[in-house]
This record gives structure tokens, sequence and C-alpha cells, in this order.
């Protein structure tokens, strides 16, 4: 026997003829809506998604996610577009997405605004989140650059903890220790030389002294601060060598020691 299907606004009698004619008008129209949503698409290299949200929810499940009103909230995943995976600190989970704004905004290079700024607590949602230590800017430049740059000492334990390449060229060919020497920061030239405190014997903790810029330098030769220089010259004691760039010689009577 024949059936008849009704398809809008009139009827076909079903064969394999009309079966196909069916098909692709569903085929049609679901790609027609699609067409319609504006697609999240995923950042460039050196970017994150953020979403802020607008409403307080609670989990309710174990794969979701709870936040706050004005959370700020990285975008892992969108194809759902109902429920989006989202990271808030070092949680990850499901987020309804009527709770969050409709428009995602693409950060560019958010470590370095953050190391540039000495922004650490922005600093570490990105580093918890998985954003590289190591991102070049345009120059060249890593967080660690801004981070030295701009005296911000904490942002630079920071990043020395989430073991970033200390040695990193930027296109000047300066590291972090030459822009920390240049400017004068004495804290940051201790830390990137040394660590945290640690007592080095054998070799600096992180940065090498011997680096030279496109200009020949070497970061004590970009010093003029005297404890910045006294740093480099101890870093070179410990290191048992002459800092050659400079043709200085360490002796203990550059910082104030005893000399033989």
């Amino acid at each position: 026997p024949r059936h008849n299907f009704p398809l809008i606004g009139f009827f076909l009698p079903v064969n394999r003829l009309n079966y196909y004619i069916i098909f692709l008008i569903i085929l049609l129209k679901g790609v027609f809506e699609m067409s319609d949503q504006k697609p999240i698409l995923p950042p460039k290299p050196g970017q994150v998604r953020v979403i802020k949200a607008l409403y307080n929810y609670a989990a309710q499940a174990k794969d979701e996610l709870s936040f706050d009103a004005g959370d700020i909230l990285y975008l892992v995943d969108s194809t759902n577009k109902d429920w989006y995976t989202a990271r808030c600190g070092s949680s990850v989970g499901l987020i309804p997405s009527n709770y969050v704004e409709e428009q995602t905004e693409a950060v560019p290079q958010p470590m370095h605004s953050a190391c540039q700024y000495g922004n650490l607590t922005f600093l570490a949602e990105l580093i918890d989140n998985k954003v590289s230590v190591n991102g070049l800017d345009a120059a060249g430049n890593t967080a660690l650059h801004w981070a030295s740059r701009g005296g911000h000492a904490e942002c630079v334990r920071l990043l020395l903890m989430a073991k970033c390449d200390a040695n990193a060229q930027n296109k000047s060919g300066d590291t972090a220790l030459h822009l920390a020497a240049w400017k004068s920061h004495s804290a940051v030239v201790e830390l990137l030389l040394f660590g945290d405190g640690a007592q080095v014997r054998t070799g600096v903790a992180n940065a090498s002294l011997s680096v030279k810029n496109r200009q020949g330098e070497t970061p004590l030769a970009m010093a003029k601060d005297a404890e910045v220089k006294a740093a480099l010259l101890r870093a070179a004691r410990l290191l048992g060598r002459t800092t050659s760039a400079t043709e200085v010689t360490y002796s203990d009577s550059d910082d104030g020691g005893d000399s033989d």
C-alpha cells in the first residue's frame, strides 16, 4: 500500500525519489539554521579567549563549573552551543552558555600585558590556565623580558617557577638580564642570577652572564647601578670566570670584599 507524507503544505507519495527529496530538504534546512549562528572561533597562537560571567552559578553535577557574576572565564571549548567548557582558576568544567556574555574577547599576548603592568593575579591565572610562558611579541620579547624591564620581581619569580626560558633573546639580542641591568632593577637581577635565595656555587641558577646583544654588550656592560654591577660580578666569581665581553675580571674589591 502507498502512504502519504505531509510536507510543507502538500502531500508527496512516498517512494524512493521522494525520500531523497525529503532528506535533501531537511539537510538544507539544517545548513541554513547553522549558518545563522556566529561560531566562536578558536584563539590565534599567543591569544586566550575569555568570557565574562553575567550571573552566579552553582554546579549541579560533577562535570560542571561553579562561578560568580563578574568572574572572567577562559573558554576551552564552545562546540556545544548550550554548554561551554571553561576554566576558572585551576578548575575546568561545563558552564551554561546563557549565564555568560554572548561575545567572547580574544586577548592578544595576555601574559605580556600582565608582566608589563605587574598584574601578579592575572599572571598566576594565565599560568594556571596553561598559557605559554615563552610566547613572543612582535619585538621578540617574552613575558620575562617585560617583567624584568618593569622591575616586577614577583612576576619574575612566578615565571621562573613556571620554568620559562631565562635566556631568551629578543630581536635586539637582549635577554631579560640585559633589560633588568639596564633599568637598574637589582632585586630582579638577583632573582635572574641566583633564583629565590639559592646558594649557587657551581654556576648561576638561571640567567647567563655571557650572552651578548646585537650591539655586542653583555648585561654587565649595560649596568649603571652599583648594586646591579656587584650582583653581576659576584655571579662571575661564583662561575670562576671573567666577564670577557667587557674586559672586567672579578676581584674581591669589586663588591667591597677583602682583597688578597
